[in-house]
């Protein structure tokens, strides 16, 4: 089963659009529907964190965490898999990501699952890679994804029905 849920934001909760005006970025594009994924994930005890390497786009990610009440922490690219090999059994960790740095990861996680328009390195090493794009409902079809593949214990109905 799956104890740990970890998400790279940028191109899996977002569309990956930065979004700038002559004196700094601005805004970032979330998606509608992937806090109910984490709403459920959480319904099945599944710890949820977020990683972002956008050093200048932190706050703005940070305040869409919060919102959705997931930790968010500043991890370069470069030192993805040390950081969550480190911090995470791998055994029982679930990973999103879509970027070339993300690859690692993904294949070493229990489950690794890539957004549509992640890069095709990302996608060629992921177990999963979903019909949506990141920012347009990719973390909700993933869970969907371990719902059906039995990598969560409480299924969408007995959540719906509670």
């Amino acid at each position: 089963m799956i104890e740990n849920a970890i998400f790279d934001v940028d191109g899996v909760f977002t569309n990956g659009t930065f979004h700038y005006n002559c004196a700094s970025k601005v805004y970032k594009v979330f998606g509608a529907h992937d806090a109910d994924a984490i709403k459920f994930l959480r319904y099945n005890d599944v710890k949820i964190h977020a990683i972002s390497a956008d050093k200048r786009g932190f706050e703005i990610s940070n305040a869409r965490m919060a919102d959705m009440g997931i930790p968010l922490k500043l991890v370069p690219e470069d030192e993805r898999f040390e950081f969550v090999s480190s911090n995470f059994a791998l055994e029982t960790t679930f990973f999103m990501g879509d970027g070339l740095h993300d690859a690692k990861v993904l294949s070493a996680v229990k489950v690794g699952i890539c957004p549509s328009n992640g890069c095709n390195y990302a996608k060629t090493a992921a177990r999963f890679v979903t019909e949506r794009h990141g920012g347009n409902g990719a973390v909700l079809e993933a869970v969907e994804w371990l719902v059906a593949n039995n990598f969560l214990q409480k299924t969408l109905e007995d959540y719906l029905d509670a």
